[in-house]
């Protein structure tokens, strides 16, 4: 009862999210879905909260390694395509009540490679900490603002192109903020 299991569990999750919102599903009926125990089930998550965690993280895993080996501009195209790809899925938690679970990690990743290229961007033009933080913290808020766009939108947007002018608007910002 070990990682086959949990990735049971978890597979049975994500078809379960193909099918209905996430604020519909329920510890039981995801237990029903993949044919275990209920002891079992808790063994492995504490809630169905913590499990909805691990399925955004398992379907948006080329975001973290995007973070940790790409720029912002591959995040943000890695995000967008990953919910182009998992499009009812996406769905399915965007619209629940659960949505706040997107904000978090989405913000994350973002938050973590912005700040980065801003930090390297700031050490070159002596910006103090703080100017920098607040401006860390406007361009990734704006960019999980284009990421509702895009899903408002049905994620019908040339992703390559959208990123490229992002690209464009956010390095004037960033050269005149800072």
């Amino acid at each position: 009862m070990g990682k086959n299991t949990r990735n049971t569990i978890l597979e049975s999750y994500k078809s379960l999210l193909e099918r209905q919102a996430a604020d519909q599903i329920t510890a039981t009926a995801v237990i029903k879905e993949c044919h275990i125990g209920r002891s079992t089930f808790y063994y492995h998550y504490r809630d169905v909260y913590e499990l909805l965690d691990d399925t955004i993280r398992s379907v948006f895993a080329d975001c973290e390694e995007a973070v940790r080996s790409g720029t912002w501009q591959d995040v943000m195209k890695t995000l967008l395509y990953t919910c182009r790809d998992n499009k009812s899925l996406v769905y399915h938690i965007y619209y629940s009540l659960k949505r706040e679970h997107f904000g978090r990690f989405f913000n994350k990743c973002l938050m973590d490679a912005i700040s980065e290229h801003i930090a390297g961007l700031a050490k070159e033009r002596n910006t103090d900490a703080q100017r920098t933080e607040t401006i860390t913290e406007i361009v990734s808020y704006s960019a999980i603002g284009y990421i509702i766009h895009f899903l408002w939108h049905d994620m019908e947007d040339d992703i390559e192109e959208t990123a490229g002018k992002l690209s464009v608007v956010y390095e004037e910002l960033l050269d005149r903020m800072l």
